[in-house]
């Protein structure tokens, strides 16, 4: 059960959102807060809150640490972002990932692949809980030495390749479930806002677009990771442009 306004009246009401499994997590999203910060708190970093998703199903939450965990051009740091997921639906299970923020405008950069994710199927009742959280402390660690810094390095490739016409059409046809209207979007950015025309500033204008979204939806969310893997892999390895 979750409230929501009546589309008549105004009101909020109580209105069933689905129906799950008994194998299905089911936790409340302020446990979800809790549970990020428990993991947060146990590492090395400092860290403040990100964004912010709810849509009455389903519920994103993120943490991203306040100093630089890496450069990616000469005053363009990025930071760790840990992004926690839960439904009430069943649509989305209780999980984390690891993503990036850019520090200079907060662009959230998020990932289905580069990282590994992470599914929760117990609770901070559980009498292992503590092994899990410390588990996650490890594998927080683990990343800043491995995956993450393999991903900035990605990233510091882009800022040496020009895009024009032609990477820009292999880029398009690299990702056809982009709405029209979103590339749309994304190229004005690009092409007016952009000081450069780099694939980094593309990657920051697609990010800007879908992360600063001012009615958020999943279906946004989800374009973000695809926009950034997909220009990390057109231009992220040298032998891709050269």
């Amino acid at each position: 059960m979750n409230k929501q306004p009546n589309k008549e009246t105004g009101i909020e009401e109580w209105k069933g959102v689905g129906t799950v499994s008994n194998n299905y997590l089911l936790i409340n999203n302020s446990e979800v807060k809790d549970v990020a910060h428990e993991i947060a708190e146990g590492t090395d970093l400092d860290w403040t809150e990100g964004k912010t998703f709810w849509d009455g199903k389903r519920f994103m939450y993120t943490l991203k640490t306040t100093e630089s965990v890496g450069e990616v051009a000469v005053g363009d740091d990025v930071a760790l972002g840990l992004q926690f997921w839960n439904s009430y639906d069943g649509s989305t299970s209780f999980s984390m990932r690891y993503m990036l923020y850019r520090l200079a405008c907060l662009n959230g950069m998020t990932f289905n692949h580069e990282f590994q994710s992470h599914r929760f199927k117990h609770t901070p009742k559980s009498e292992n809980w503590g092994e899990i959280i410390n588990g996650h402390h490890d594998r927080i660690k683990g990343a800043l030495k491995g995956d993450v810094k393999n991903v900035i390095a990605k990233m510091r490739n882009l800022t040496e390749v020009e895009l024009d016409t032609n990477k820009l059409r292999k880029l398009r046809i690299m990702m056809p479930t982009i709405p029209v209207n979103t590339w749309g979007n994304i190229m004005d950015k690009f092409l007016l806002d952009e000081p450069k025309k780099t694939g980094w500033d593309m990657l920051n204008a697609a990010t800007n677009v879908t992360w600063h979204k001012e009615k958020q939806n999943k279906a946004t969310l989800d374009q973000n990771a695809v926009l950034t893997e997909t220009i990390m892999e057109a231009f992220g390895y040298p032998e891709a442009y050269a």
